[in-house]
């Protein structure tokens, strides 16, 4: 379940016609709805996998003109690139991480955290600054979720980037 995008984007778009106002405001609604799936979920028995981010967010023409981390929106990122390596979108990712599991990390329906998807097709994907990336996320999110629940990501090929697959954390 992307909880990035389709009604259930916490943080990741703006949409400057609703006046929405960028990284570390997360949309009550949209969490509210995620609330609700969650419910189902745990009525119906069902496991999510709940992924936080996409590849169209860092893909120029795609979606980066309305990433809400995206400079022009009031982000810290100047490119898809910098988003992997800049100190301040790491504190707001953080931020949302720490909202996330606070606020339904309790789940008995939540299988796993997904970090993104398809993060291999970002604009200027670098592998060295993806699996550093992960590395401190992975560690943060670790530190921060009592329940363990399983953490990944997932590339746009099959064979995956031995950079973040072969990371120990």
């Amino acid at each position: 379940m992307w909880w990035c995008s389709g009604g259930t984007d916490v943080e990741s778009s703006v949409n400057p016609q609703q006046k929405e106002r960028g990284p570390g405001w997360y949309k009550l609604d949209q969490a509210w709805r995620i609330d609700y799936i969650l419910g189902l979920a745990e009525q119906l028995n069902i496991y999510i996998m709940a992924c936080l981010e996409t590849q169209q967010y860092l893909r120029r023409g795609v979606w980066w003109e309305r990433f809400s981390y995206n400079a022009a929106n009031g982000g810290p990122v100047t490119s898809p690139a910098d988003f992997f390596v800049n100190e301040k979108a790491d504190v707001l990712f953080r931020n949302r991480l720490r909202y996330i599991v606070a606020r339904w990390g309790y789940s008995t329906s939540l299988f796993s955290w997904q970090f993104w998807n398809e993060v291999s097709a970002a604009n200027d994907f670098n592998a060295e600054n993806a699996a550093r990336w992960h590395v401190r996320m992975a560690r943060y999110l670790r530190s921060i979720d009592p329940y363990e629940h399983v953490i990944h990501s997932n590339f746009g090929n099959l064979d995956g980037y031995q950079e973040v697959d072969g990371l120990a954390d």
